[in-house]
Parts: structure tokens; sequence; C-alpha cells
């Protein structure tokens, strides 16, 4: 199993027997531009599941925890 929100713990690799890998990208300003400039020419399409306001950024927490998420959860500031 290979996480992008960090190593899996310790326990649960224990309680399902599995071997992890954590993996974090690292942010770089020029291949961001890059991608938005490709998502606002429509070469990329980003699916979205679910948006909440961020007051209800509790409830989006629990989404990603608790439900069988395909595509992005939005958070919006504005």
């Amino acid at each position: 199993m290979v996480s992008m929100l960090g190593e899996p713990s310790k326990e649960k690799v224990k309680e399902y027997g599995v071997r992890v890998a954590g993996y974090m990208a690292q942010l770089n300003a020029d291949q961001l531009a890059r991608i938005a400039q490709l998502v606002d020419a429509g070469k990329v399409h980003v699916t979205i599941c679910r948006s909440f306001d961020l007051a209800d950024a509790g409830k989006a927490q629990d989404c990603l925890e608790n439900e069988h998420v395909v595509g992005k959860v939005v958070l919006n500031i504005g």
C-alpha cells in the first residue's frame, strides 16, 4: 500500500499484514503553473466528488475518512 498522506500507522500495518510506503510530493511553482495552464486549456479534467463550504471542513474530512471518494473533495473559501 502506498499512502500519499504520509506514513500509515504501524498498528494498521500490523493489523492488515501489509507492506507500506509513504509518499509526499514536493511543491514546485513552475510545475503547478503548467498544470494550471493545462486545466485552463481544457486538456486536464478534474473530477470533483463533493464540495463543502469552509465552515463545513469537518464534514469534508468525515467524507474523506468514511466514504468511497472518487475525485476531489473541495473546500470553497470564497
